[in-house]
């Protein structure tokens, strides 16, 4: 088979991608060596198919007049189609709960291996959800709200509790579950949900993922287990 033609196809036939390159090997490419696969990914580079935004991913040029490549087209890539949620200023600033920016764009995605990856400005974090959809974003928009409330900069607290409450409004259990095992938030947000929940009287309960650790001979053992999160909790503070 002749991968420079068929990659170079491929490449042409998704003008204004993303071409993350261990996942277009496994998913698309799985015969070529690895080896060969980057020589021609060099070589379809000079030819200006592709551009290089950092160590594994390229974008794939959709004008040849412009090879700087689009940011937005990596927010694209990490988050349509359930795979991924922006987090942070960017998120802060859709919610108008404060003007200033940090310049970061911090993205929590499916798409890359598990860790972290950064391409220029953009910061990718890796959590183990199958798919990003509303309520499931919701409750990640919550958490990171309640989470980071005191060092978001400029924080206009009027808006920001219009914003909980509007979020509160589509909250579903089901969903915080599945965050919470890809994600782990300070106790104290935890409560802090909890606590507004049981104002709004939505929920009589919540679910807590909580890791005892524990040493042995090997090192560090996990056990999993959900601690149930009821308003006795906060009589006992």
């Amino acid at each position: 088979m002749n991968y420079t033609k068929t990659i170079r196809e491929y490449c042409l036939q998704n003008k204004g991608g993303v071409f993350d390159i261990h996942r277009e090997l496994v998913d698309h490419f799985p015969a070529c060596k690895p080896k060969t696969f980057y020589k021609i990914l060099k070589r379809l580079e000079e030819e200006g198919v592709l551009v290089r935004k950092a160590h594994g991913v390229y974008l794939i040029v959709a004008d040849p007049n412009d090879r700087t490549g689009s940011g937005d087209k990596l927010v694209d890539w990490y988050t349509n189609n359930g795979h991924g949620v922006v987090v942070g200023y960017d998120m802060y600033n859709k919610f108008k709960i404060t003007p200033y920016h940090d310049g970061k764009i911090v993205i929590y995605t499916n798409r890359i291996r598990k860790g972290t990856q950064t391409v220029g400005k953009h910061h990718f974090i890796y959590l183990n959800i199958k798919n990003f959809d509303k309520r499931t974003c919701n409750v990640i928009y919550l958490l990171e709200l309640i989470e980071h409330r005191a060092s978001i900069i400029d924080l206009d607290f009027v808006q920001w509790d219009s914003v909980i409450n509007s979020l509160l409004a589509d909250f579903n259990a089901f969903f915080y579950d599945e965050v919470l095992m890809a994600k782990e938030y300070k106790y104290a947000t935890i409560c802090t949900l909890c606590d507004r929940i049981q104002y709004l009287g939505r929920e009589s309960a919540l679910f807590m993922d909580m890791y005892l650790f524990h040493w042995g001979e090997k090192g560090v053992k996990d056990e999993h287990r959900y601690i149930e999160v009821t308003p006795d909790i906060f009589k006992k503070g």
